[in-house]
């Protein structure tokens, strides 16, 4: 049996189909390809779209080393206060 490459989905299909059956692209009045369309992958204009998953990761670390910086100078301040009794 003959297949052809959806040029939507990238999947082989039936030579026959009019319809791909895995993405629901019409297929008919178009030339059977032989390989696969290029996919982006997630990228836009060569760049991948996940500047801010970078942008809010440093961002987290930044804060959690603010706040062990600010938990290590107030314990500093309250250990060198005197305690004194009456």
């Amino acid at each position: 049996m003959a297949v052809k490459i959806c040029p939507q989905c990238g999947k082989e299909i039936p030579e026959n189909s009019v319809v791909c059956p895995e993405c629901g692209h019409s297929i008919s009045g178009e030339s059977p390809q032989s390989s696969p369309p290029d996919r982006d992958n997630g990228k836009k204009n060569g760049k991948v779209s996940g500047g801010w998953i970078i942008f809010f990761d440093v961002l987290a670390i930044a804060a959690v080393i603010a706040v062990l910086a600010v938990f290590f100078l107030v314990s500093a301040l309250f250990s060198r206060r005197k305690v004194t009794r009456v």
